[in-house]
């Protein structure tokens, strides 16, 4: 490419075109093209409706976002790498939120410290 210095071969450019498909779009108005991406939306909405369904029943179990040095790595239940999983009955670690947070289950040690944090306030 223009910052290596190289030219493209023109038949890389024919490969790249037979991934397409050409279509007549004159007679689209911007109002064809967005009622064609609500049909779209529809026709998905079951998808969209177990997403928040699942979203739903992870607040009734009690997720969190923990900073996982803080509270998962500093707990007996954690694993060792690489697994990175809890072995507490009924507690699971859901998702990587980021480098530094993991999202968590019913755990019994952030609802501790919950419960501590409660207590602190109320005092």
């Amino acid at each position: 490419g223009p910052a290596t210095g190289e030219r493209a071969d023109v038949d890389d450019f024919d490969e790249i075109d037979d991934a397409f498909e050409r279509m007549d779009v004159s007679g689209l108005g911007d109002g064809d093209v967005w009622e064609s991406l609500d049909e779209d939306a529809d026709a998905i909405g079951g998808a969209s409706a177990a997403i928040a369904d699942r979203d739903r029943t992870a607040h009734d179990h009690a997720d969190r976002e923990v900073d996982k040095r803080a509270y998962c790595q500093q707990c007996p239940h954690f694993s060792a790498p690489p697994e990175a999983v809890c072995t507490h009955e009924g507690t699971e670690i859901v998702e990587v939120v980021d480098v530094d947070e993991f999202r968590v289950r019913n755990c019994p040690m952030v609802s501790k410290a919950d419960r501590a944090a409660e207590s602190a306030r109320d005092t």
